[in-house]
């Protein structure tokens, strides 16, 4: 709940202001129309596509709204489970509040750029983990981190 509160009113703007949005809903609307993928980087517009299917009207707006919700979503869920292992692993059992306040506070991480600020540079040379205007950075972010986690697991010795 406390995800879809943080992320709803973002990615609804993102979605009516943003061209990248916009940009992803046109490659969709052009695959599903014409069976013609022009876009190498197709999961977010296959899974659009495909709810758009079971969606009443088949709104491929609200379907691809709804894709990156969950995404914001499965990456809540990727990083409380770390989180809660962390936490578990020092007090003996999940602390569930400080493991969603560590969660909701790492989904929001961005740079701190006090000293780019003056001359109004606040993206150039900053790498942002929080990347809200691109839909298939929303849904790459869940996967990667659960990629990451996977190749950790081939290091651990315990």
């Amino acid at each position: 709940m406390a995800i879809a509160v943080l992320f709803t009113p973002v990615t609804l703007v993102a979605f009516a202001t943003q061209g990248d949005f916009r940009v992803h809903m046109g490659i969709a609307w052009t695959w599903r129309e014409t069976g013609h993928l022009t876009w190498p980087h197709f999961l977010y517009h296959l899974l659009t596509i495909l709810l758009s299917y079971l969606m009443p009207g088949g709104s491929l707006n609200i379907a691809g709204f709804t894709i990156s919700m969950l995404a914001y979503v499965a990456l809540g869920m990727v990083i409380y489970d770390a989180v809660c292992g962390a936490v578990a692993s020092r007090r003996g059992k999940c602390v569930s509040v400080l493991s969603l306040i560590i969660t909701l506070s790492l989904m929001l991480v961005s740079p701190v750029n006090l000293f780019t600020l003056p001359i109004r540079n606040l993206y150039l040379g900053y790498i942002s983990p929080t990347v809200y205007h691109n839909p298939t950075l929303i849904l790459l972010k869940p996967v990667a981190l659960l990629l990451f986690f996977s190749g950790l697991r081939v290091f651990d010795n315990s």
